[in-house]
């Protein structure tokens, strides 16, 4: 398992122990165990009906989140080390009622290994967002090529983020402040990145996103175009019958939108 230290780009404020090899297959029982756990972590800290969790890749509770991923996507699990090791992840409690983990997404940063020459490795091909390389490594564009199409519109990739996982843990669950779980991820994402001071004209949140999550961020008032002002990209998805568009969302849409709002959900790292 790689040694990943926090750096600058990733969400701020986590603790970074590893205490956790990963795990996609946790029984029922451990399921609700680490459940339960985790609500009375949440209703410990704050008395607001809804909490985030950001979850670290090797905190036990992230085993959670990789076992409910790999039922709506079972590719998941044939991730390498790098990438199931360079992201943070993100669960939302609904402290309504008996408690429960409603939704889960993750995100990765930037890593320009090309940046220290003296640490040359395999992945230096790799930018560290998992949409972005899966596009690299089926030929689409270069990670150069990459780069320098985003630096030339401006766009600092330190401090950008890819969103690459947001689903559903629980189907039906009552809206909170007119919300839905998929629009509290994306809120929560964007407030830490405001929380962060991240640019508002130059920082990007690159995702790949399907039919609902389009009409989601439009309905929000985010904007977003399609990556590198292409659609005609060789995906994962592709392949296996999914929708899905590789995207560039405008950070200072979003940050127009959310701003005003001053909605913040109660934070817990664990």
């Amino acid at each position: 398992m790689l040694d990943v230290q926090p750096r600058d780009g990733l969400m701020p404020g986590y603790d970074n122990s590893f205490d956790n090899e990963s795990r996609y297959d946790l029984s029922q029982e451990e399921l609700n165990l680490l459940e339960t756990e985790l609500v009375e972590k949440a209703r410990a800290m704050t008395d607001q009906e809804f909490c985030v969790a950001w979850v670290t890749p090797t905190s036990r509770f992230a085993n959670f989140i990789r076992t409910k991923e790999v039922k709506e996507f079972p590719e998941a699990a044939e991730v390498d080390d790098y990438y199931d090791n360079h992201q943070l992840y993100l669960a939302l409690i609904d402290l309504r009622g008996e408690g429960k983990l409603v939704h889960a997404a993750s995100i990765m940063d930037f890593d320009d290994h090309a940046s220290d020459p003296m640490e040359a490795t395999e992945y230096d091909e790799r930018t560290g967002f998992y949409t972005i390389d899966s596009l690299i490594a089926r030929g689409n564009f270069t990670k150069d090529e990459f780069v320098a199409y985003y630096q030339a519109q401006g766009a600092d990739l330190g401090s950008s983020i890819s969103v690459e996982v947001n689903f559903k843990i629980r189907k039906l669950v009552e809206p909170f402040l007119g919300l839905g779980t998929a629009d509290l991820a994306y809120l929560s994402i964007f407030n830490a990145l405001i929380d962060k001071g991240a640019s508002r004209e130059n920082t990007v949140v690159f995702a790949s996103i399907n039919e609902q999550q389009a009409k989601s961020l439009t309905r929000n008032g985010f904007r977003y175009a399609p990556l590198m002002d292409r659609t005609d990209f060789d995906t994962e998805e592709g392949e296996l019958g999914k929708d899905s568009l590789p995207v560039a969302i405008d950070f200072s849409s979003a940050y127009d939108v959310l701003a005003p709002l001053q909605v913040k959900l109660a934070e817990i790292h664990v």
